[in-house]
């Protein structure tokens, strides 16, 4: 039956993904995304990707499509210097290591597992490398598996799920984000934020890379190279990006307003009339 029968004036899709996951559940969604985008009379995406997956391209080239960032609270994950030396006496890291980090849930999109991988090459470079997982998920056996392997249970930090990711990632001296897929992923504009060099993978939409300060590297490039790349940038200057992200449009006071006249205007305009 159609919704228009039950006269539903405002039908909102909303994409966040710029690919279907494998398997059955990536099947069902494909699927799904044509009957979507018949029944809704209005589309959102995160990033130009997010639209043009579940949308298409030629909506989105005719402006069909608004595209609202993921965004963040700026200023909440502002670099702090003291939260970092504090953070890093708790888990006991000393101030000599580089740490390389995720904030992720372990799952096969995210990939995580290349990250061991990474911190076992840069380890052939310098002794002095740790690498920090934030978050929990049904890859987390395949990755201690990886870790086992290799014999690096004293170069990883599991956190599990935290409440305090901000303050993790002042821990941090490189983000990675080495995921098969994503749409305009949040916690690589977090990473931005605390001003953090950002390696990720090549698939990732460019325009995640808001401050300039994040490398884009194929994953078929390998584990080798990533930590080459990684390993040419430490020594940077670490500052809070929070204004670029504000310009950007991913500080969510000013983002949260422009949504809510979205809502409002779509509101107005089909109050009297069944679309």
């Amino acid at each position: 039956m159609s919704i228009r029968i039950f006269q539903i004036p405002v039908r909102v899709a909303h994409s966040h993904g710029s690919h279907s996951e494998t398997g059955f559940s990536g099947v069902i969604r494909n699927i799904l995304k044509i009957p979507l985008k018949k029944a809704a009379n209005y589309y959102v995406a995160c990033g130009t990707d997010a639209a043009e997956w579940l949308f298409g391209e030629k909506l989105y080239k005719q402006g069909l499509v608004k595209v609202f960032h993921n965004v963040i609270d700026s200023t909440e994950f502002a670099y702090n210097e003291d939260t970092r030396v504090l953070l890093r006496q708790q888990l006991g890291i000393s101030k000599n290591y580089v740490v390389i980090g995720c904030t992720s849930r372990f799952c096969y999109p995210k990939n995580l597992v290349f990250a061991v991988d990474i911190l076992k090459e840069l380890l052939i470079i310098d002794n002095h490398i740790l690498l920090l997982l934030v978050g929990d998920g049904v890859q987390k056996a395949e990755i201690v598996s990886r870790i086992v392997e290799y014999g690096l249970e004293d170069r990883v930090v599991l956190t599990g799920i935290v409440s305090n990711v901000a303050e993790m990632l002042q821990v941090m001296d490189f983000f990675l984000m080495p995921s098969f897929f994503e749409g305009l992923p949040v916690s690589l504009i977090e990473a931005q934020a605390s001003g953090l060099i950002c390696v990720a993978s090549a698939g990732i939409p460019s325009e995640s890379n808001v401050t300039g300060r994040v490398t884009f590297v194929p994953l078929e490039a390998g584990a080798k190279k990533w930590a080459e790349i990684i390993w040419r940038q430490r020594g940077y200057v670490r500052k809070s990006q929070t204004k670029e992200l504000r310009d950007a449009g991913y500080d969510a006071e000013t983002s949260a307003k422009e949504l809510q006249k979205f809502y409002l205007d779509i509101y107005e305009r089909s109050t009297d009339v069944i679309l």
